[in-house]
């Protein structure tokens, strides 16, 4: 796979730039990471689950995208489904319906998104830094809801250096338990 930079720098060199735009990053929430769900790895990447428990029912369910190699990137969540110009999958994280949840909220990001210039588009790409980026997204567990409730996720991502790109995950379906 050919990376959004086509045959610019090695993924060693500088990544600074006057290449930044500005992105809004919500606050993060006021509660810890959360406890640990599951761990899974394609694609060069590894996927860790958490879970993250507020008043009144509210929850977060957080996921930490970490490229294994140094140099990775993944793409911000709000590229288009399939990249621009084929190129780049946005990095997702979804909850499908479930009757103990309500109230699934906006996606969010800890990590500011900047553009990488590259060759294969004048507009470049909106990426993650290189390395780790969580995304939260939070629900309510209904009141009446008994745990543990079984629950269908869904992430997509793709990890590039400079040069190069692994595979994309589409739609990769992850069970988690929530307690």
């Amino acid at each position: 796979f050919q990376g959004c930079g086509g045959n610019s720098e090695p993924s060693g060199s500088d990544p600074s730039g006057d290449n930044s735009t500005s992105a809004s990053i919500t606050a993060p929430s006021p509660v810890s990471i959360g406890t640990i769900l599951s761990e899974v790895e394609d694609s060069g990447v590894k996927v860790t689950f958490f879970l993250a428990k507020g008043e009144n029912g509210k929850h977060w369910l957080r996921a930490t995208f970490s490229p294994l190699e140094i140099g990775y990137h993944v793409y911000s969540k709000d590229l288009p489904a399939d990249g621009i110009d084929g190129i780049g999958r946005p990095t997702l994280l979804e909850l499908s319906k479930h009757a103990a949840i309500s109230d699934v909220g906006k996606l969010t990001a800890d990590k500011k998104i900047h553009n990488f210039a590259s060759p294969l588009n004048a507009a470049g790409f909106p990426v993650y830094p290189d390395g780790p980026v969580t995304l939260s997204l939070p629900f309510t567990m209904k009141p009446d809801a008994h745990a543990p409730v079984e629950v269908t996720t869904k992430i997509t991502y793709m990890a590039c250096t400079k040069t190069s790109c692994n595979p994309p995950v589409e739609g990769k379906v992850v069970k988690l338990t929530l307690k």
